[in-house]
């Protein structure tokens, strides 16, 4: 996997055609993202960070034709997408599409998660072939987040 983050609070940790590990030395504290590659163009992050934020790694590029579903199980998430305020707290799902350049803060110091990142150019034929075609159609889903403001939050406690 391409590391996209800056080398000077990046180390790769590992790195083969299965799992990418990064872990990133912050100004307010340190944090891992382990990135699963399990399908073509479908990955599953796991983001674990004790520090304030992580706006130090925030390189958006390169995700504007991506569905991004972010799942907090524990501490808060807090960004501006599209101008607007997003808070996620522990149980909470977001869906996104693209990734806005944004500020991620983590209110409490702390922020455990699950991201799963779809490529939008890739995805649907590794979905057709594990699932089947037209059982998941991609842009039907995006098209009913972007009706939405780009971006859906279940809450876990609505």
């Amino acid at each position: 996997m391409e590391n996209k983050y800056d080398d000077k609070i990046t180390t790769v940790l590992d790195d083969n055609s299965f799992v990418t590990s990064f872990h990133f030395d912050l100004d307010s504290g340190y944090g891992n993202m382990i990135f699963y590659h399990l399908f073509n163009g479908i990955d599953l992050v796991y983001n674990d960070f004790y520090a304030e934020n992580c706006n130090q790694i925030n390189d958006s590029s390169g995700y504007d034709n991506f569905i991004i579903i972010n799942h907090c199980n524990r501490g808060r998430f807090e960004t501006i997408f599209n101008d607007k305020y997003l808070y996620l707290s522990e149980g909470d799902l977001v869906f996104t599409i693209g990734s806005n350049k944004y500020m991620h803060e983590f209110p409490l110091g702390y922020y455990t998660g699950f991201q799963i990142s779809i490529d939008l150019n890739l995805a649907q034929d590794s979905i057709n072939q594990v699932i089947g075609k037209n059982i998941i159609n991609l842009d039907d889903l995006v098209k009913k987040i972007n009706d939405n403001d780009s971006f859906v939050i279940i809450r876990s406690n609505p």
